[in-house]
């Protein structure tokens, strides 16, 4: 209905954030700034916050459009998973997936992609819309507080959490 009123080749209105119809607020280019450098600086943490509707998953698709080749992302958005389901995701989106269910197995899996990563002067991101839950929280802890061996001293991995 937009589309052809206005003349437009496509529908702007989709349940789904496409950054191809993203305004870039002043407020929006420096939070997108902010995170494209920390990624590009190897920032072990990242964190935004902005209240519902705001555009953070919009801002995160965008960045997720501009960033070089030699940064591998994982971007999880179904933040309802296990942890270990969480980790299954991650590794798959970065392109490695692993057929064990155990815990230890995928852990050393992602420890392994990311000195691997590390190594050749390349970035890995895991990328996190809507990490407000609770348990994810926790899983993101359970990363940081060693369950990824040198994640913290090495910064190997960055960590980019989006949130309200």
């Amino acid at each position: 209905m937009y589309a052809a009123h206005f003349g437009l080749r496509s529908e702007p209105f989709s349940l789904t954030p496409d950054p191809a119809f993203f305004y870039l607020s002043p407020d929006h280019a420096e939070a997108l700034a902010g995170l494209k450098i920390g990624l590009e600086n190897r920032r072990g943490l990242m964190l935004m916050v902005a209240e519902v509707g705001m555009g953070k998953t919009t801002l995160l698709y965008s960045m997720l459009d501009q960033l070089d080749p030699q940064v591998h992302t994982a971007y999880l958005s179904n933040t309802r998973l296990s942890f270990d389901d969480l980790l299954r995701q991650a590794l798959a989106d970065l392109g490695q997936p692993c057929p064990s269910r155990d815990r230890v197995d995928l852990l050393t899996a992602l420890n392994t992609f990311l000195h691997e990563r590390a190594a050749v002067g390349e970035t890995a991101a895991l990328i996190i819309d809507e990490a407000h839950c609770d348990h994810l929280v926790a899983a993101l802890d359970d990363i940081l507080s060693g369950g990824v061996t040198g994640i913290i001293t090495d910064y190997v991995a960055r960590f980019v959490r989006a949130s309200r």
